[in-house]
């Protein structure tokens, strides 16, 4: 018995051997592949530590850089009306250039607009009504009057040639931004001023620009709060008088005075000042509300130069609710812009604007006014390498009539905005319109009738 039980024990010795042999190969292996774990862990951790200093130095890199925003040509703001987009493709006779430029510039002579004297009560009814009832509109002037503006205003006089463009800016907007209070909030901030610091900023603005609030060459510029206005802010002549007319109704936020000063005195008010020193009515040089406004635009942009979403947003969404509103009926524009605009207010003052000139706003139609904004700002872009922007500034002229107004203007006695009153200012300036031609995806390029480029025949064909 003695062998069979030492063979037992030699057996089982032989498993106990093997056995430890394979735990100590499991443990072996279970070690190394913890070991390449950890290492392929390690290896991970520090690959994405690189990417992620990668990317914050590409961040960095992007912020510090002029172009900061890489345009989309492609995607557009949407519009959910296949008919009104139809209808618009067959407006659409040429893409914007030069001579779509001017044959806009002499359909847009009328710059008189209806004032509405009921908006407020006008605004609570709608909202009463759960936006439903079109406003009914109320003027100071008689209906035959508001008739004659509405007509001179609308209809074939509605520009389509920026539809797409104007589309494609606010889409580049809204995928930044979703809504417009969201990029509202990104230029302007919630710091609010009071009533007396806008005055006091106005004042500072005036003697900064040369424009004391006393007198200039015998003009009186006065500052009046008024109730009933739809603009912030604007500048109003009466003979010899020119007042600077401020809604009375809302606190206005710090950021948007010095924009909304730009845009009234550094642009409007010195313009309208140089056109009487420089007597242009005696040369019959025409007035161009396009080019006035458009350059209104950028002028106010500039206060907010160190934004990098300079979006031409605001005139976008101008243009484009003309556009609509030739089709739709205030209700309809109105719950189609809130999706966007979602202040219930602002949006009605929106509609309200392209609706002025008609008493029923059930009615489809607009007037043209606010196509000036984007019209303008987008053409003095794409060719602001050509501008002489001291001559500009000699008057309410439009970019069309430079070469002939250089005859009659020595532009050496034009005043000029603070931010255009050195050669280091101007560089800077031209830097900035580079920046923001940049960001709305607006290719600059050389304008035949500001420059001496000699025009193709087929150009010339287009002209006549």
């Amino acid at each position: 018995m003695e062998p069979l039980t030492n063979r037992t024990d030699i057996i089982q010795k032989e498993k106990g051997e093997k056995r430890e042999k394979s735990e100590k190969s499991e443990k072996r292996e279970k070690g190394e592949k913890s070991e390449k774990r950890e290492k392929s862990e390690k290896r991970e951790k520090s690959e994405k530590r690189e990417k992620g200093e990668k990317s914050e130095k590409r961040e960095k890199s992007e912020n510090n850089k002029t172009h900061a925003i890489q345009p989309s040509y492609i995607k557009l703001f949407s519009i959910p009306d296949e008919c009104v987009l139809n209808f618009v493709d067959n407006l659409i006779e040429n893409i914007f250039n030069e001579y779509t430029y001017i044959n806009t510039v002499n359909n847009m002579k009328i710059k008189k607009k209806c004032i509405i004297t009921n908006l407020l009560q006008a605004q609570k009814q709608f909202f009463e009504s759960n936006k439903i009832e079109n406003p009914i509109f109320y003027y100071n002037i008689s209906e035959e009057n508001v008739n004659n503006i509405y007509n001179m205003c609308n209809d074939d006089k509605i520009d389509f040639s920026l539809f797409y463009e104007a589309r494609r800016v606010i889409e580049l907007a809204k995928q930044n931004f979703l809504i417009y209070e969201n990029y509202e909030k990104c230029i302007f901030g919630n710091d609010y001023a009071t009533k007396q610091e806008f005055e006091n900023y106005i004042k500072k603005y005036l003697n900064k620009n040369k424009i004391y609030d006393d007198k200039i060459q015998n003009t009186v510029v006065k500052i009046e709060f008024k109730e009933e206005l739809i603009s912030a802010m604007q500048v109003v002549k009466k003979k010899n008088l020119y007042f600077l007319q401020i809604q009375n109704k809302k606190k206005i936020k710090k950021k948007m005075i010095p924009f909304l000063c730009n845009h009234e005195i550094g642009t409007h008010l010195i313009r309208m000042i140089n056109h009487e020193k420089n007597n242009l009515k005696k040369y019959n040089i025409e007035t161009c509300n396009i080019t006035e406004e458009g350059l209104a635009v950028i002028n106010s942009m500039y206060s907010l130069k160190e934004n990098k979403f300079l979006f031409l947003l605001t005139p976008a969404l101008k243009y484009l609710t003309v556009c609509l509103a030739k089709f739709y009926t205030f209700s309809k524009l109105y719950i189609f812009l809130n999706d966007f605009i979602k202040d219930s207010e602002k949006c009605f003052n929106f509609c309200a604007r392209v609706k002025r000139g008609l008493i029923n706003t059930a009615q489809p139609g607009c007037v043209y006014h606010d196509q000036f904004y984007f019209i303008g700002s987008y053409s003095i872009l794409k060719w602001y390498q050509n501008i002489n922007f001291d001559l500009l500034y000699s008057g309410n002229i439009g970019l069309h009539s430079l070469k002939s107004i250089s005859k009659f203007v020595n532009i050496k006695n034009n005043i000029l905005p603070y931010f255009l009153s050195n050669q280091k200012k101007k560089v800077d300036y031209f830097k900035f319109l580079e920046q923001v031609s940049y960001v709305n995806g607006i290719t600059p390029e050389c304008c035949s009738f500001l420059c001496n480029r000699k025009k193709t025949i087929t150009e010339k064909k287009r002209i006549k």
